[in-house]
């Protein structure tokens, strides 16, 4: 008799119809409301409510290792910080504040200290969105982290998790070349801007997806040995 789908190849199946559905519904409605490259619209919240979900998961996994005595610092600092960032951004999602990133930092540090950081950049040439340049040492920290917890835990993690890990982490970063390569000076609204925005977005989902299969799965593999 065949074996049933473990709940997380299940769960992470559903979000995948649900991506194919969405990127199929901005192909042949037209709609604002289903537009991938729009936001504050059903695409966008879907995408947050994904990312709410991987952060809910995730600390409910760290309250469990805080529980279990015999998980080590550096495991519960990676939940803790993996729980973190999955809200940071679908609260990013949701509320499109990489669009409004500049101004932010502006009332922070001052907006010579914004447009002198922005200059260096479009100095050498750079003609993409600003707020890519606002998030960039946020990704370069992001995925040294990731690479650093995955060497770490390797031994807690084992091979599957680690490589869903990575390659979660590879399609993250890719998203933002993308996004740079996407918003370019003469790629900026034409055919070619249509298809790697559908790719851009498409990967970032898929990340999400791997993601949620490696937090359900660690969920399961505390719970046969704790």
């Amino acid at each position: 008799m065949q074996k049933d789908w473990p709940s997380e190849l299940r769960i992470v199946a559903m979000f995948l119809l649900l991506d194919i559905v969405l990127v199929c519904t901005h192909l042949l409605s037209g709609s604002q409301l289903f537009d991938l490259d729009s936001e504050q619209n059903i695409p966008t919240f879907y995408q947050s409510f994904k990312l709410m979900l991987l952060a809910g998961l995730a600390a409910l996994h760290l309250y469990r290792l805080i529980r279990d005595r015999n998980t080590g610092t550096l495991e519960r600092t990676f939940w803790g910080m993996f729980a973190a960032g999955a809200l940071f951004l679908g609260l990013d999602e949701a509320l499109t504040i990489h669009e409004n990133a500049g101004a932010l930092l502006s009332g922070i540090i001052g907006s010579e200290g914004t447009q002198t950081y922005t200059e260096i950049f479009t100095a050498g040439g750079f003609t993409s969105s600003n707020w890519l340049l606002f998030y960039l040492p946020l990704l370069i920290a992001v995925l040294v982290s990731i690479v650093y917890f995955a060497r770490k835990l390797y031994p807690s993690f084992g091979r599957k998790r680690v490589i869903l890990l990575l390659a979660a982490a590879g399609l993250f970063g890719a998203t933002f070349a993308l996004e740079f390569i996407g918003t370019k000076t003469g790629i900026w609204m034409t055919s070619v801007y249509e298809l790697i925005m559908i790719t851009e977005e498409t990967a970032e989902m898929m990340s999400v997806n791997l993601l949620l299969y490696f937090v359900i799965s660690s969920g399961h593999e505390q719970h046969k040995t704790g």
